[in-house]
């Protein structure tokens, strides 16, 4: 997935897993100090975005993940993995649910894998699960960081900082406003 900010001027494209990014803007001094006084944020929009919506979601993720997850409120952010039978990750997902649909953004190109394997797990569990990748991207507000969330953003907000869950249509014109 390629992130529209690429297209921005003197955006430098990343290589190896952060692919499909910006690496930098050409002023990384200019662009750290703009992350360290809040006035500026990470594109993660090469992630990949899950969503589990239905009434058994939280019961039933707490059966496949390593968190707690059956008594996860609103808003609260939690991370979790999926481990293979010989305790190896298979997965790291960074989790929100807003009451009604747990959000998760996970490494690039896995999101597929990740589902099929959800997907296989569902037996009679009232579940669903999409991939809103092409929908959605992710940014990383760090913490301190003075931009607004947009009106019915998804936010993943821990100590170091936000992750918005942002309509992909809407990246470019939070870029130029942040």
């Amino acid at each position: 997935m390629k992130s529209p900010l690429l297209s921005l001027p003197a955006a430098v494209p990343a290589e190896g897993p952060d692919e499909g990014v910006a690496a930098h803007y050409g002023d990384l001094f200019r662009e750290q100090r703009a992350l360290s006084t809040g006035t500026g944020f990470v594109d993660l929009s090469h992630r990949g975005v899950v969503k589990v919506s239905g009434a058994d979601r939280l019961g039933w993720l707490h059966l496949l993940l390593t968190q707690h997850m059956s008594e996860l409120p609103p808003g609260q952010a939690t991370e979790a993995l999926i481990l293979s039978a010989h305790g190896h990750i298979e997965h790291a997902l960074y989790l929100v649910d807003d009451g009604e649909t747990t959000w998760a953004h996970v490494e690039p190109g896995t999101q597929s894998a990740l589902i099929a394997y959800l997907e296989s797990m569902k037996f009679f569990y009232r579940v669903e699960i999409q991939d809103a990748t092409d929908e959605y991207a992710v940014v990383h507000l760090p913490a301190g960081s003075i931009a607004d969330n947009p009106e019915g953003t998804v936010v993943r907000e821990t100590a170091y900082g936000r992750d918005l869950f942002l309509p992909r249509a809407e990246l470019e014109a939070f870029a130029a406003a942040n």
